[in-house]
This record gives structure tokens, sequence and C-alpha cells, in this order.
């Protein structure tokens, strides 16, 4: 009897420990992945007058339209949150749930390396069903197999030149991720009550739509401060 109670409860205690690990692991992905979202459609908001202003000095800084914008932030959007799940992912199996400062400046920086990548890759298939859809102002002549065709040559390219081109903001944004996760997630650690367990996500999710609405709705002097330090003129 005494032997069948001590396994009893290392049976419990080990149930005990992996849910907890699993609900850790759970919290980091989805905290990581929501903030990896916002920041990618971001930099993806402030590429074009980025571009712009490297380009020409006396361009005059103007918000993208955003009913333009949201026609391909899809791209910045899955391609950001593709990319931090999975670089979380793999930390989260390899090193454990538990968020540590090493482990979150490793996140941050596999995501700042391989997000423009990523994105690169998602944006001609974004911009290949916006205009199968006709939802693009441009219009073309291209019949469905040579869409498909320029798709398959295309996208290697494309991906390649906007991973290296936008490799300074990648950098930035995984940067912001690392400080901005690694906070979120070290406060769970006050968390005292089961209604507070998602605290995290809920956190990073009011985090991700404050960034998102700082830049693109937030005060002019915030975006025009942002493309004046990426375009580094």
């Amino acid at each position: 009897m005494p032997h069948t109670k001590l396994l009893t409860r290392r049976e419990h205690t080990e149930t005990t420990v992996a849910a907890s690990d699993l609900h850790q692991r759970r919290a980091l992905i989805l905290t990581v992945t929501l903030l990896g979202a916002a920041l990618a459609c971001v930099m993806m908001y402030i590429s074009v007058p980025v571009t712009m202003k490297e380009e020409t000095y006396r361009y005059v800084i103007e918000r993208p339209v955003l009913s333009a914008f949201f026609k391909y932030a899809s791209a910045a959007i899955v391609g950001g949150a593709l990319t931090a799940a999975l670089v979380s992912y793999v930390a989260s199996e390899v090193a454990g749930p538990e968020p540590g400062p090493f482990k979150m400046a490793t996140i941050g920086f596999l995501y700042g390396v391989l997000m423009p990548s990523v994105t690169g890759f998602m944006v001609p298939v974004n911009l290949f069903f916006v205009r199968i859809l006709n939802l693009s102002a441009v219009t073309t002549d291209q019949s469905l197999p040579e869409e498909l065709l320029d798709l398959a040559f295309g996208t290697p390219r494309f991906t390649f030149f906007h991973g290296m081109a936008s490799m300074y903001q990648g950098m930035a944004a995984g940067a912001v991720l690392f400080v901005l996760g690694w906070g979120v997630l070290s406060a769970r650690k006050l968390t005292v009550s089961r209604i507070l367990a998602h605290r995290p996500v809920l956190v990073s999710l009011a985090l991700s739509l404050a960034i998102t609405l700082l830049t693109m709705a937030g005060p002019f002097g915030v975006f025009e401060s942002l493309v004046r330090w990426f375009a580094r003129t």
C-alpha cells in the first residue's frame, strides 16, 4: 500500500508538471506569434515610405493608403505569424517552455533573420490572389497559367532580395520582439489566479493592437520618426 501511494503521488506530480509545461509552451508560442504578426505588419506598412526616402532625399513622407495596404497586409501578418510560431515552437521543444532571457533573445534573433525572407515569399503569393480575385487597381492581360509561371519563377528571386533589403528592419523587429515577449512572459509569474492564466496572451494581443494602431493611426510624428530612422538619411 505505501508503495502504491508513492506511485500515485509520483504520477500525479508528473501529470501536474506536464500540464504546467504544456500551458507555458502554449503561452510562449501564442505570445510570440501575436507580437511577431504585428511587428511584421508594421514593418510592411513603413517599407514603401522607407524605400522612397532612401531613393529620394526630397521625398515628402506620407502614410500609405490603408485601403490599398490592407489588400497586401495578409502577406506580412501570415509571414510574421508563421515565422514567430515556428521559431518559438522549436525553441520550446529544444530548450523547454521557460521563457529565460537567453532563449527569448535567441527567438528574437532568429525571428529577425527569417521574417524578412518569409514575408518576402508571401508577398508574391498575396499579389497573385489579389490579381486573380480582381482586387488590384492594376489590370493585366495575362492568363492564369502565365500568372502561375510568374509566381513560380518570380517568387524565389523576390524572396531573396526582400530578405536582404529588409534585414535591418527584421533585426529591429526581432529586438522589439525579444523585449516585449520576455517582459510579457516574465509578468506571468505574478499570476495568482486561474482566471488570469491566459494573461500573457491577452497582454500580447493588446500590445500587438497598440503597436499596429500607433503606427497606422497614431500621431504622424511616430510614423515619420520610424521612416526616417529606418531610411538612415
